[in-house]
């Protein structure tokens, strides 16, 4: 492990970490190997205190998730390290069974839940707490998000509704719902099944989407993972899919079918309500979304669905922000990884100094509960007019120590007073944040 980082590290975990530290760390996570390396420090410090907090305190009071990060920049990320990494005590204090073995049929714990947001679960579910052991059985989460650790380090986020099955300290079958799975090589093997599927991986990234009826749809993000079903024959396909491929499978006929990456569009974006389909209580306002009042829902000029948002520019405002906050968490592990944020515009007899871009801030808490801005990245300004929809778009790394970001749409007029941006409409459709690949993420740092 390269000195420095080790030293951040420990920094981190102490609670020593200052900014121009954090500024550091963020570039030294960049490398892969530095993240793993980095991962394995923090795992085995919240290892280690988990222990001697084991000896000294009652489990209840330990589990009790700390309430004072949210107003500090750093604080957090020892609370996370401590609790949402823990499942290393494991490796620490007791026995360990193989990932070479998915199924397990021991009443013992098979994973830890490290991290929530808004979540909430069934009823009869238990105390789901920061942290707590999670047995073999069904996690009903109702909505929300919920990430688990398998005791084999296979990292799983649920997005709600979802209902999870663990079966094995590295296997887990999916009854319906959005997964997305981190497996890292120390988890080779991690299994899903999902009516009559298989997905056997091989050290990758993955999103398993089951809505309540229809086929499953996968989409391979990094990596390899095999997919296996039994034909009505008996015969067993088996397929094997690399990055950025996807299938879909029907569970009444049995069979994997070809399937775009674009389809799974909605099942992989984290901007909520991205087609401004979706009403809130006054029908021309799109929930989720902080909309002047003036912008509203349209159905006349639309890219995709039933909706877009147009604004219409006066002679006293001449100026626009869109904004959608708290949505869209994010966890250490994404640090360092690029995301692409995007939207579709159309805009007809736009002011040549007139610009629209498209923004991604981020932040090291929640807005309004002391969250501070840490950085962000904006596009490169659209200008003069858009016949039909054009896409602006922007990417940025995600920087060490981020908690949230939040997407912003801007029309930035120009300096010369008095004169309208436009006269027509302008018209938004089809927000997007894409996680890029490892290999994009390195690509767009040589470019740099």
């Amino acid at each position: 492990m390269n000195d420095r980082l080790e030293q951040l590290a420990e920094r981190l975990c102490e609670q020593r970490l200052d900014a121009a530290d954090l500024d550091a760390l963020n570039d030294l996570l960049l490398d892969d190997e530095a993240r793993r390396d980095y991962i394995r420090h923090v795992h085995l410090h919240a290892a280690l205190k988990r222990q001697v907090r084991l000896q000294a305190e009652p489990a209840s009071r330990m589990l009790r998730p700390s309430h004072s990060w949210r107003g500090r920049s750093i604080g957090w990320l020892t609370a996370a390290a401590l609790i949402a990494l823990a499942v290393t005590a494991w490796f620490v204090s007791s026995s360990f069974t193989t990932p070479t073995q998915p199924h397990d049929s021991q009443s013992t714990a098979v994973a830890l839940l490290s991290d929530t947001r808004d979540a909430v679960f069934a009823e009869g579910q238990g105390a789901m707490q920061l942290g707590a052991d999670l047995p073999p059985g069904l996690i009903d989460l109702r909505s929300g998000a919920a990430q688990m650790m398998f005791k084999s380090t296979a990292v799983v986020d649920l997005t709600g509704p979802c209902r999870l099955k663990l079966t094995g300290t590295n296997a887990a079958e999916l009854i319906g719902g959005t997964l997305n799975a981190y497996v890292p090589e120390a988890a080779r093997g991690f299994e899903i099944r999902c009516r009559g599927l298989r997905l056997i991986d091989h050290g990758t990234r993955f999103v398993v989407d089951a809505a309540p009826s229809g086929p499953v749809r996968i989409l391979v993000t990094e990596g390899l993972v095999e997919l296996r079903t039994r034909l009505a024959g008996g015969d067993e396909q088996s397929i094997w899919l690399t990055a950025m491929q996807a299938r879909q499978y029907d569970p009444e006929a049995g069979r994997i079918s070809e399937l775009s990456p674009d389809a799974m569009v909605n099942t992989n974006n984290p901007v909520v309500n991205a087609g401004f389909e979706d009403a809130a209580e006054v029908a021309t306002h799109a929930t989720a979304w902080k909309l002047p009042h003036d912008v509203q829902r349209r159905s006349e000029q639309v890219r995709s669905g039933s909706y877009a948002i147009c604004w219409t520019p006066s002679e006293d405002v001449q100026s626009l922000q869109i904004r959608q906050d708290n949505r869209m968490p994010i966890t250490p592990a994404q640090w360092g990884r690029t995301i692409s944020t995007s939207v579709w515009v159309q805009a007809e007899q736009l002011d040549p100094d007139t610009g629209i871009v498209v923004k991604t801030a981020f932040f090291d808490g929640l807005l309004g509960e002391g969250g501070k801005l840490i950085g962000s990245a904006t596009s490169d300004r659209m200008v003069g007019d858009a016949t039909g929809w054009r896409q602006i778009s922007v990417q940025q790394a995600i920087p060490a120590g981020a908690r949230n970001m939040n997407f912003q749409i801007l029309i930035i007029p120009s300096h010369r007073s008095g004169e309208p941006i436009t006269t027509s409409p302008v018209y938004f459709d089809d927000a997007r944040i894409d996680m890029l690949p490892i290999a994009a993420t390195q690509e767009h740092f040589q470019e740099q």
